[in-house]
């Protein structure tokens, strides 16, 4: 059986987003062309989906800054893109150093500026 996660955003303390966690998908700012947050595109050429988190103008957070992806067990990879900044587990005192990657155990919540990322396990349509 495979595992089902969410993908929530808060911003200011209010649901932003949420969407399944299937498979990968990575994190940022918007680019040029890009639809603004929150918006998920769709896997191509080889990339995987793409969650715009922030505005162009933004510049806090880098425009490819994480990737995300399922793994079984309960835990997701996370991948830092960024060369430069770290990633903020919150409730936790580790960081995802930049460049780096590190498997962590779903639930879990990451720190993006006023925002928080959460990726918890995702409760069936049919259950309750």
């Amino acid at each position: 059986m495979t595992n089902s996660y969410a993908l929530l955003v808060q911003e200011h303390g209010r649901l932003a987003f949420e969407a399944p966690l299937k498979g990968a998908v990575e994190i940022g700012r918007q680019e040029k062309e890009e639809p603004g947050p929150y918006c998920l595109l769709p896997a191509q050429n080889g990339q995987p989906q793409r969650l715009i988190v922030a505005r162009l103008e933004e510049n806090a957070l880098p425009r490819h800054f994480f990737e995300l992806g399922a793994l079984p067990d309960e835990r997701v990879r996370l991948t830092n893109l960024s060369k430069i900044l770290p990633i903020s587990i919150v409730g936790d005192s580790e960081v995802c150093p930049p460049a780096e990657s590190m498997v962590l155990p779903v639930p879990f919540r990451l720190e993006l500026g006023t925002r928080i990322l959460l990726v918890e396990r995702s409760v069936p349509a049919n259950a309750g």
